[in-house]
């Protein structure tokens, strides 16, 4: 079983400072939770994906979801294809988890709410109205 690990203090701050967004308090208080204490004794699903918890991943996250979202628009309507920037949220998505091909994450839009999107392929396919309600749903492994 690959460890899982919640984001740091300093990664959530540097991504609020870096992208002049704000997490959900709920967030922080999970993030906090978790940074010291075994996080699988309470959520033993989360092996099946992985948490954003660097900068890196999170550009790589942000291309992944505007290449998805605008990319086969973009060659249909305008015949060419442009790169997407990472440091751009598409789809209003602010993604904090990995699960294969689906991105799960804030809706911008609703900040400072917990509502967690699910972003996958190339749009958001479904809505978890609080970060609590999204990890009891996530499946078992």
């Amino acid at each position: 079983m690959k460890p899982v690990f919640s984001p740091s203090r300093a990664f959530i701050e540097e991504v609020e400072r870096t992208f002049s967004i704000a997490y959900p308090p709920a967030f922080h208080a999970f993030c906090e939770r978790y940074e010291a204490a075994d996080i699988l004794s309470d959520y033993p699903q989360l092996p099946r994906g992985k948490f954003i918890d660097d900068i890196p991943g999170l550009v790589a996250a942000n291309v992944e979801i505007g290449s998805g979202t605008w990319g086969d628009y973009e060659m249909a309507i305008a015949g060419k294809y442009h790169p997407k920037d990472g440091t751009r949220f598409w789809d209003n998505v602010l993604p904090i988890y990995i699960d294969e091909t689906d991105y799960y994450g804030f809706d911008i839009k609703k900040l400072p709410s917990d509502v967690v999107v699910v972003w996958s392929v190339h749009t958001t396919v479904h809505e978890f109205p609080s970060m609590a309600s999204w990890l009891g749903a996530l499946p078992s492994p």
